[in-house]
């Protein structure tokens, strides 16, 4: 297997997260009708004569879209070529896309099993599922409910964050605005359990990277709770919209990290004895 792989799947990887935010802002700024019904056409022309800039930020969306489709394809080609029969970043770029998150832990799979990180091990690692599964499964859900809470943000904004409350708890409010109150709620839950996971898993497998990642994913939790915090304060700016999405995405790609990482371990691997000071090493 050739290194270039293993960069040119970090690169589609961190192609396809550009791409979502543009879709995000696509969405946020409005520019999602700028093309009108006409698809693949864009106002029934190929390129639009004097486009507006809505129809400029759909019609980029949807190109950047199509080379995204196109250099995954190119992901499965090289893999097949590059990598062994049976090596674990072949199947992971022959996924299709199902969603984004599962589209970006294909792509991160296959980057990371071409850049020599050890395939799952098939036995004992069931604790590795049982706590990973609930975490995996929450942001899922979590990402679901903020997807939820952008579109209510971009159909019904608000001038304060006390009308903003006043249109969340109204008797009349559309469901959009129902649910979305219930994301900072499933946010903490979802959090505190990501949280002890993670904490969890850097306690029984210690190996540095496990360490490492572990300790991230708590760092890139709460950062991206701070920021969507102050996104609700700001009335849902569209900046800070992006800037909470990448920071979803990313909760997701460190958790998926993590996870392969502790899979990949050797059997009994336990964390590092502390040694005490002056104490010499066992002969």
């Amino acid at each position: 297997m050739t290194p270039r792989l293993a960069r040119y799947a970090w690169a589609v990887l961190a192609y396809n997260l550009l791409v979502i935010v543009w879709g995000a802002y696509v969405r946020a700024s409005g520019s999602g009708a700028g093309c009108g019904s006409h698809w693949p056409l864009c106002n029934g022309e190929i390129v639009p004569r004097a486009p507006a800039l809505e129809t400029i930020v759909e019609l980029t969306h949807r190109v950047t879209s199509g080379l995204a489709l196109l250099l995954v394809v190119g992901l499965v080609v090289l893999a097949r070529r590059d990598a062994p029969k049976g090596h674990p970043a072949r199947r992971a770029a022959a996924l299709h896309l199902a969603n984004t998150f599962v589209l970006l832990a294909c792509l991160l799979a296959t980057a990371y099993f071409a850049s020599g990180g050890a395939p799952p091990r098939p036995v004992g690692r069931g604790k590795v599922y049982t706590l990973l599964g609930p975490a995996l499964g929450g942001v899922l859900l979590l990402g679901t409910s903020g997807a939820i809470a952008a579109l209510g943000d971009t159909l019904f904004p608000a001038r304060s964050l006390a009308e903003g409350f006043s249109q969340d708890f109204s008797a009349a409010a559309h469901i959009f605005l129902r649910l979305r109150v219930l994301h900072p709620f499933l946010a903490l839950g979802v959090g505190a359990y990501v949280v002890l996971a993670a904490a969890l898993m850097r306690a029984r497998w210690g190996s540095p990277q496990v360490q490492r990642l572990s300790r991230l994913v708590v760092l890139v939790y709460l950062t991206q709770f701070a920021a969507g915090f102050l996104n609700m304060v700001l009335l849902a700016p569209v900046a800070m919209q992006l800037v909470h999405l990448l920071l979803a995405d990313a909760l997701w790609l460190t958790l998926i990290a993590l996870g392969l990482s502790a899979l990949g371990e050797p059997q009994g691997a336990a964390p590092p004895a502390h040694v005490p000071v002056g104490a010499r090493p066992a002969a």
